[in-house]
């Protein structure tokens, strides 16, 4: 038996359960499909009923109204289906920006990054052909590149002079005093092989 507004109504200033459980009934159903209409899902419609519900239930709303019922409880629940749309707008707006703030910081990142190894691979070509084939040996052999030059330059005039010219080319580059000297551990991050340039 379906019970009317003013059935519910007059129910709830005596016995109050009884009439929630009449207004459950009347409306439950008939609210979700409206509120589906509205936000086209069925959780989120049926979560916006039941928080309705427990708002009634828990506030008192209605223990003191008079008005016309129907109305009221469709505007209330049309409102907070559209506050939901509203809010997961918003929650879209800014994934969508956090998202696309991600994607040009990888680019930026990306983009760095290849302009730095570029430049690395332009700093050793420019270097002294026996300078730069001591440097890549040191490198792939994960070795001091000094160990190599007294084995490729006897003299030790031209020993300084590859380390000043290395030393020289690294500092214009930006390269840390801790990352230079027997230390090419800079340069290794950024370099494969003279052969495999670029893969």
């Amino acid at each position: 038996m379906s019970h009317t507004p003013d059935d519910i109504l007059i129910l709830l200033k005596t016995d109050e359960a009884k009439a929630f459980r009449w207004l459950f009934e009347r409306y439950r159903d008939i609210l979700m499909a409206y509120v589906f209409r509205i936000v086209n899902h069925a959780g989120v419609a049926e979560d916006i009923v039941q928080d309705f519900f427990v708002y009634l239930w828990t506030t008192g709303r209605l223990r003191s109204f008079e008005g016309d019922l129907d109305h009221f409880i469709f505007q209330a629940v049309k409102n907070r289906a559209f506050l939901y749309l509203k809010e997961d707008k918003k929650r879209q707006t800014a994934d969508e920006a956090f998202a696309r703030e991600q994607d040009l910081k990888t680019d930026a990142s990306a983009e760095d990054d290849s302009r730095g190894i570029e430049e690395l691979y332009r700093t050793i070509n420019r270097l002294p052909e026996k300078c730069r084939q001591i440097f890549l040996m040191a490198v792939l052999d994960e070795k001091s590149y000094q160990a190599y030059a007294v084995k490729a330059v006897p003299c030790t005039y031209l020993l300084d002079e590859h380390n000043r010219v290395v030393a020289k080319n690294l500092r214009g580059k930006g390269v840390a005093e801790e990352d230079r000297g027997d230390n090419p551990s800079i340069i290794r991050r950024g370099f494969q092989s003279p052969q495999g340039q670029g893969s």
